[in-house]
Parts: C-alpha cells; sequence; structure tokens
C-alpha cells in the first residue's frame, strides 16, 4: 500500500479565497450574503401540496477558486445527526457555481452525491431574490429561490411547472439561519 500524506490545508488553501474575484465584485455578487454557515429547517412537500417530512440540516457557503466562484455543501440531516443512521437518509451534496459575464448570470451545478444527482441552473437576481433555473430530462421547468434574505436568515423553496411556466408545484421549502461563528 502507498502511503499518501495528508493534503487537506494544502487543498483548502488553494481552494478558498477571501475576496471576489473584480468580475465577481459589485452588483454581480449576488450570493455574497449567503456565505457563512447556517443551520436549515427543511420541509419537502407532497404533490397534493401536504407536507411529506421535515427534517434539519446545515449549509455552508465560501468563496473559491481565486474569488471566481461560490461553492457550498448542503446537508441533511446534519453531520451530528448523520453518524447514528447507516446509511444515513436525506443528502450530502455540494454546488459551485460562478459568475459568467457572457449571459449576466451565474451558472450553477448542484452534485447530489447520496443520489446521484448533477443539475445545472442558470441563476439571476430577479427583484429581492436569486432565481436558479433549469428544464429537466422530461421537460419540466424548476426553480430554486433564495428569498426573504435579512443579515442572518433566509429562506429557500424548490418548485417545479409541467405546463411551461403557468403553474408552478411547491416541492420543498427551507428556513436558514446563520450558526454563530465558530459553530460546528
Amino acid at each position: 500500500m502507498v502511503h499518501i500524506p495528508r493534503n487537506e490545508a494544502i487543498f483548502a488553501d488553494a481552494l478558498l479565497a477571501r475576496e471576489p474575484a473584480p468580475k465577481v465584485a459589485g452588483d454581480n455578487d449576488i450570493f455574497a450574503p449567503l456565505l457563512g454557515s447556517w443551520n436549515l429547517d427543511v420541509v419537502f412537500y407532497n404533490p397534493d401540496g401536504s407536507i411529506k417530512k421535515r427534517i434539519p440540516g446545515e449549509w455552508h457557503f465560501a468563496r473559491v477558486l481565486e474569488g471566481r466562484a461560490i461553492a457550498d455543501v448542503w446537508v441533511v440531516p446534519p453531520r451530528a445527526d448523520r453518524k447514528t443512521i447507516d446509511p444515513p437518509p436525506g443528502e450530502y451534496g455540494a454546488t459551485l457555481r460562478f459568475y459568467d459575464p457572457h449571459i449576466h448570470a451565474w451558472r450553477s451545478v448542484w452534485h447530489g452525491v447520496v443520489n446521484g444527482i448533477v443539475w445545472s441552473f442558470i441563476g439571476r437576481r430577479i427583484d429581492d431574490e436569486i432565481v436558479l433555473e433549469r428544464i429537466d430530462e422530461d421537460g419540466k421547468l424548476s426553480h430554486w429561490v433564495f428569498y426573504d434574505m435579512r443579515a442572518d436568515t433566509f429562506k429557500w423553496r424548490s418548485e417545479v411547472s409541467s405546463d411551461g411556466g403557468k403553474t408552478w408545484r411547491l416541492q420543498q421549502v427551507m428556513w436558514a439561519k446563520r450558526q454563530p461563528v465558530g459553530a460546528t
């Protein structure tokens, strides 16, 4: 067996960034309010609108790749709860998003590694919301929306449309509360 030295600190230093890249700064930096760590209350909905399940989670956002992108790690249920259940339910995934000046929007790719999901979105600020849109393999429209964003809280929802956006069905809602600095 070959010994491979641990390089987490080197990897983290190469990945993480403190400031936005120049083309991301200012009005283009729409995801900046989300930077940091958040506790989640996540509700999943059945097609009839009734609650399917409610579960806690955690969400962490950071600048990466010389400040050209923002990555996140989404964990539901939270890591502390996942250690007690084998296999853990839910999802442990990550998103990488970067501003593309050619389309004046953010390209975003969600990787749900527990459930084998890879979804691409285009994100823009619309009024006071951040709206990420995609068309799935069946031609359905979906969007993820960050809204009611404040310094220490925000809300997020997932909706899907089968009729070209005339009507939307709520799939999921999250209430996020910022974790205190130093919390894990």
